[in-house]
């Protein structure tokens, strides 16, 4: 009876690492779509891009996705180097955050592609 505990558990506990694996996938392909979404339809020359001015390009040269691992659960986002991608994001109502903006568009894809992992 124990033997075939000890397999029901194995079982469970490599369809959970396959599925995490594959959803740590999915969090990479999301965040560099996240990254490269954000700096396309802002514009990586100076003038005038989706959500603010590029006076010197720093800000959005400096965006990157990334992804992070929390043992049972991974996530993706995307974040800027400069000390002003604060100010950016915040002030002037969030007249000019394109962070968060960025992902509500992509986070509805990437749950539907998680739904498909998961329901395997």
């Amino acid at each position: 009876m124990a033997e075939g505990i000890t397999a029901v558990k194995h079982n469970i506990d490599a369809a959970f690492g396959r599925r995490k694996a594959a959803a740590t996938l999915l969090c990479r392909k999301y965040a560099r779509l996240a990254e490269s979404t954000l700096k396309n339809s802002q514009g990586n020359a100076q003038g005038e891009g989706q959500f603010w001015t590029n006076q010197t390009s720093n800000a959005i040269n400096t965006v990157f996705g990334f992804t992070e691992d929390h043992g049972d659960s991974v996530a993706f986002g995307i974040a800027h180097r400069m000390e002003y991608g604060y100010y950016l994001e915040f002030a002037n109502n969030r007249k000019h955050a394109a962070l968060g903006k960025t992902l509500r568009v992509l986070v509805p894809f990437f749950m539907d592609e998680v739904r498909k992992v998961y329901a395997e």
